[in-house]
């Protein structure tokens, strides 16, 4: 007959009530277990299963595997061919299991690497050598951000928000716009997008200031840069109240707000 002994079903048992696995040289054919609930009385929340199937109500663990190991020891042979072939089995279910989990993290790897290839997130950052400030579009000349229009579609840009700073940094072999810019999806993501000609010269700098009139006031089809469709204030059409009032962008509130100069301390 087998050698039968007892193991635990974790590695990590460290009380007298945690799981426990009996084995008959070396292969799994049951285990005993704590019962701990209130609708089992004290003396009796020792349960087995195993050849013998569920049995509970014991005092002790090991009354509780004696159950299974009587029955065991009644066919060895009957017990020993039914188990090995489950323990094979088993076997091969957790191996195609582990292979299904690696392939899906492959996967997955794959995935993540692809993403941060098309948002240009591969190689490390570098210095700043331009920065294209938030709500530039906005207040900045007309000529000024022509300029920066055609600058992004030379070198297949859109959809980059003007929300935020567009900083150009100069990495190891390319340099990169580092900015936010519209998915698909409709949402923002981080990007570093190849860029292969020299930004235009800005002569006005960033203006803080203007973000709580951009709160409340805003241009068509804004957050988005849109140098074509910005010919009106959403904010004042709206308080207008009337589909043939269409205020003009800028907007009184704003151009006094842009012609202001910037106070500094």
């Amino acid at each position: 007959m087998a050698t039968i002994t007892r193991g635990w079903r974790y590695a990590d048992s460290t009380t007298d009530e945690d799981d426990s696995t009996l084995l008959a040289d070396g292969i799994e054919i049951g285990g005993a277990y704590w019962c701990g609930s209130d609708s089992i009385r004290d003396g009796e929340r020792w349960a087995s299963f195993g050849p013998a199937g569920l049995s509970m109500g014991h005092p002790t663990r090991e009354a509780a595997e004696d159950v299974q190991v009587r029955v065991y020891a009644a066919d060895p042979q009957r017990w020993a061919a039914e188990y090995t072939a489950y323990a094979v089995q088993r076997g091969a279910e957790l191996t195609a299991a582990a292979e299904l989990t690696a392939a899906a993290e492959l996967a997955a790897t794959r995935a993540t690497e692809a993403n941060l290839q098309r948002r240009g997130l591969v190689d490390e950052p570098g210095p700043t050598v331009w920065t294209l400030p938030a709500y530039h579009v906005l207040y900045a000349p007309q000529e000024e951000t022509a300029a920066v229009a055609a600058w992004l579609d030379a070198n297949g840009i859109d959809g980059l928000s003007a929300i935020h700073d567009a900083r150009l940094e100069q990495r190891a072999d390319r340099l990169a716009l580092v900015c936010e810019r519209l998915r698909p999806t409709g949402d923002m993501e981080a990007c570093a997008l190849a860029v292969t000609t020299p930004p235009p010269a800005l002569t006005v700098g960033p203006r803080p200031d203007l973000e709580p009139v951009f709160a409340e006031h805003w241009p068509s089809r804004f957050p988005l840069i849109d140098y074509d469709a910005s010919l009106a204030c959403g904010a004042c059409t709206r308080a207008a109240g009337s589909r043939t009032a269409v205020i003009a962008w800028p907007c009184n509130p704003v151009a006094t707000a842009i012609s202001a100069e910037l106070v500094t301390t």
